[in-house]
């Protein structure tokens, strides 16, 4: 998430064309690059299949976690609140739990004027 996509594309399809059998990795990673590129929407139907390929697969919590910001940045606060509660309940264990827990806390008290 640091404004790296142009990067990011370039190992990914570089991955990809070697055949790389990480496939949920991969989709996670289109998924994060679609996220930098303001995607959303994009970013949340890529996620939404690495989540049903591998429910739970090494790469859920980020998924998880990917998924609840992309829906939060497309203004579907409902939907990322579902997403983060699920995160914090199947996987406590977490090391994205404390950037879970900070977009709960930021969708649940948001600053004045704040939009996506």
């Amino acid at each position: 998430m640091r404004g790296r996509n142009l990067e990011a594309r370039k190992h990914l399809e570089a991955a990809r064309s070697l055949g790389s059998t990480a496939v949920d990795r991969l989709l996670l990673t289109e998924g994060l690059i679609l996220a930098v590129e303001r995607k959303h929407l994009e970013a949340a139907v890529v996620l939404r299949d690495v989540l049903k390929r591998s429910p739970s697969g090494e790469e859920c919590d980020h998924a998880l976690f990917a998924l609840g910001f992309v829906l939060h940045q497309a203004g579907q606060d409902k939907p990322a609140m579902e997403v983060f509660e699920e995160a914090v309940q199947r996987f406590p264990q977490s090391p994205w739990l404390p950037a879970v827990r900070e977009q709960i806390e930021h969708i649940k008290n948001p600053q004045p004027d704040h939009t996506h």
